[in-house]
């Protein structure tokens, strides 16, 4: 198995990336683009962060978090749609698949993480991380959520084509209910409530208790995060191991 998932890991990194360096540039500066674009339409109107000084550093760990989840649940849903071809070998198995892209996914997410904060850091002036234990875990916890999700939407693409269009449907809210651009302690409480019913609130509140020092939010529940990405993975990996292939 680990023979398989590192051939297909190589793969797709080429397909992602190609051979050339741009293309593991391009990882980098694209979510560097997302960042600096909300900060100078924020500055426009002369918002100030919520926690912290650096408005680039909030937006930062707000996006990067996001990001993280949301490219995990979109690229392991194509996973068995992109190797298609490759799931007719009996050596390769649909779960070697999703294995490979969220290595990718991850490793890709973190250095873009690692290189965005490190150059606010020097450049920016912005602080490190003030407890990186709970940072990482906030990490890992979306992680689990993306892959969870991820997994469930794999398999929902291969058995009902339409599922793709649902999905993205339903996300497309998530990014301006995720606490990419604020936090839930300057909402109203009636608001604050509602958007407690999405765990990647959670997840990016999470990160932000581990980088600032003295943040303390009472709405963190890491419980909830983490029971929705065990929920959604051991969902998942069910279905992929008991379900028929459908039209993957």
């Amino acid at each position: 198995m680990a023979r398989v998932v590192a051939a297909l890991l190589l793969r797709e990194t080429r397909v992602r990336f190609g051979r050339a360096q741009i293309g593991y540039l391009w990882a980098i500066i694209e979510p560097l683009g997302g960042v600096l674009v909300l900060a100078f339409a924020f500055q426009l109107i002369g918002r100030v962060p919520d926690v912290g000084q650096s408005l680039l550093l909030f937006l930062a760990i707000g996006m990067l978090g996001f990001s993280l989840q949301r490219r995990l649940t979109v690229q392991l849903g194509n996973a068995f749609d992109a190797n298609k071809a490759l799931l007719h070998f009996p050596v390769v198995k649909r779960i070697d698949t999703l294995i490979a892209r969220s290595i990718l996914e991850i490793a890709t997410s973190l250095l873009s993480m690692m290189i965005i904060i490190a150059g606010l850091v020097l450049i920016d002036g912005a602080p490190p991380p003030a407890r990186l234990d709970i940072f990482v875990a906030g990490i890992a916890a979306l992680a689990l959520l993306g892959f969870g999700l991820g997994t469930l939407n794999a398999i929902l693409n291969a058995h009902f084509r339409s599922w793709r269009h649902i999905e993205g449907l339903i996300s497309r809210p998530l990014f301006l209910m995720s606490g990419v651009f604020f936090t839930p302690v300057m909402l109203p409480s009636a608001v604050s409530d509602i958007l407690a019913w999405n765990p990647v609130l959670h997840g990016i509140e999470w990160l932000r208790y581990g980088y600032y020092e003295g943040y303390r939010p009472d709405f963190i529940s890491a419980e909830y995060l983490i029971g929705w990405g065990l929920t959604t993975t051991l969902a998942g990996l069910a279905a992929e191991r008991f379900l028929p292939p459908g039209e993957a």
